[in-house]
């Protein structure tokens, strides 16, 4: 089992999730006191169990905190501060535009432009990598839902299939002309064979010599690799690199018992493996949660004599969540991007930050942040 990582030797330079110093390095300790704060009202069980309006009301009062966390502000220009800070830290970006309620063609357009000019800045800011865009808010939920229930389309509804390709081939092409890389979300489960097609429709054009086009492989809504196996087969006979954003599911479940289910996980550390185990065709996206899995993937890497910078290998988490790894990830050597929400949002949180804990005995995402904030504000304290 490997331990150390390092950019091109990974049994030189320690790896250690739990070094908050460098965590925490690009917070000041005013903003460390405001995330304990928010830490610790998240973290309060019997609250989140048997009064969930109370927690939203309280929550709502931290909404400068909650969008300085976790969001990067409501544009572009308003990400910049955020880009410098995770730069700095050696983290890249992934530009998430969050849009208002897409309703129609005018949405689809005005939606279509704001990726485009995300894409046109990330070609200015050496710390963006992604840009990341959601299918439903360039098509009708209506055309997707036909197209992935394999129903025949009319005449009118081709002629739409149409134009919803060419708003995503017109976001793709500038990718390709500016050299950035761009991530299909994962969509509802009604809708994902569709955006699914048009993923590998769109790397078939754009992916030949590089992976521009990445799509999204979510374990919160997919049971197994074989989507993902199919689509690399697809790579392999055309001739195309295959981007892969695979997601962990690291998120508890819980019957009417309050019976804690945890996800199977099986699933996902074979999903990864199976990507580096074919670098040459597919390049990953591994978007984990914890440090055991990414560990595990590190281990992967080792084995196979993959280097932590290797460009077809990156590692993601969602701004303001699991810093332990980003950024001592990052330190280490590795490729590493923060998803960052911008956009539309009144201190909305993230899923993530959501989840009704309903058993103690079980250490979530947050859990654990909250540890780790106490012991860097202790550090600090004793120097």
């Amino acid at each position: 089992m490997i331990e150390n990582v390092d950019d091109q030797n990974l049994d030189k330079l320690p790896l250690n999730f739990d070094n908050t110093e460098i965590a925490f390095r690009e917070k000041n300790d005013g903003q460390l006191k405001d995330l304990y704060q928010l830490y610790k009202l998240i973290n309060n069980t019997i609250l989140f169990k048997i009064a969930p309006a109370f927690m939203r009301f309280f929550l709502s009062l931290k909404d400068k905190v909650i969008d300085s966390q976790f969001y990067g502000g409501t544009s572009l220009e308003a990400c910049e501060s955020v880009i410098q800070e995770l730069g700095r830290g050696k983290v890249n970006a992934i530009l998430n535009y969050s849009a208002k309620k897409v309703q129609n063609k005018a949405d689809y357009i005005s939606y279509s432009e704001e990726i485009i000019r995300a894409i046109n800045y990330a070609s200015t800011e050496e710390r963006v990598s992604f840009v990341m865009f959601k299918v439903s808010a360039l098509a009708s939920f209506k055309l997707l839902e036909k197209m992935s229930a394999k129903r025949d389309l009319s005449s009118a509804e081709e002629t739409e299939y149409f134009k919803v390709k060419g708003r995503i081939n017109s976001i793709c092409k500038t990718a390709f002309d500016l050299d950035i890389q761009v991530i299909i979300d994962a969509e509802d489960q009604c809708i994902q064979y569709a955006v699914d097609v048009l993923a590998i429709e769109t790397m078939q054009l754009f992916n030949l010599e590089k992976a521009v086009v990445y799509n999204t492989y979510s374990f919160y809504e997919r049971s197994d690799s074989s989507v993902l196996k199919e689509h690399y087969l697809q790579a392999e006979m055309y001739g195309f690199i295959l981007g892969a954003h695979v997601i962990e599911n690291e998120i508890a479940k819980y019957k009417e018992d309050s019976t804690v289910i945890m996800p199977e996980q099986e699933n996902y550390p074979e999903a990864v493996g199976f990507c580096v185990t074919h670098i040459k065709y597919i390049a990953l996206i591994a978007t984990m949660h914890n440090a055991g899995s990414c560990i595990n993937f590190i281990n992967v890497l080792s084995n196979t004599s993959v280097p932590a910078n290797h460009p077809h290998v990156y590692f993601s988490q969602l701004l303001g969540l699991n810093d332990d790894l980003s950024f001592n990830l990052a330190h280490a050597g590795f490729n590493v991007a923060k998803n960052i929400t911008y956009g539309d949002f009144k201190g909305e949180l993230p899923s993530l930050l959501t989840i009704q804990k309903k058993n103690m005995d079980i250490e979530v995402p947050m859990e654990r942040a909250l540890k780790l904030i106490i012991t860097e504000r202790g550090r600090r304290r004793n120097l």
